[in-house]
């Protein structure tokens, strides 16, 4: 693949689970032609949802063996992609209700 080739890269359900997740936005900026977007989903995590998981299923959802290694909130992937070289144009939630939201998608362009 050729450096700024691409118009959109898509990332559903995977920066959870890197370590240094800075470094796929990083790979995507590259990626993208100038004004390209990326797309992005993570289960979400805001602070109402975080309280309610402290409290009922802390060890389950938080284990040191389970699959998701960073949990983001929105303003944490805001700042995240804004570091990184792009702007926010959407973030929605989905899946069961607020303030429990099951996941996060953000859409952002490239600077």
């Amino acid at each position: 693949m050729q450096p700024a080739s691409q118009d959109v890269v898509v990332a559903f359900e995977v920066l959870e689970h890197l370590l240094r997740p800075g470094a796929l936005i990083e790979g995507a900026r590259e990626a993208l032609r100038p004004g390209g977007h990326v797309a992005l989903s993570t289960p979400y995590h805001g602070v109402s949802k975080n309280v309610v998981l402290s409290l009922v299923a802390f060890d389950r959802h938080f284990a040191p063996e389970g699959d998701h290694i960073r949990f983001f909130t929105d303003g944490a992937l805001e700042r995240l992609l804004n570091a990184n070289g792009f702007a926010v144009e959407r973030i929605r939630h989905f899946g069961r209700f607020a303030p429990l939201w099951a996941g996060v998608f953000l859409w952002a362009r490239k600077r």
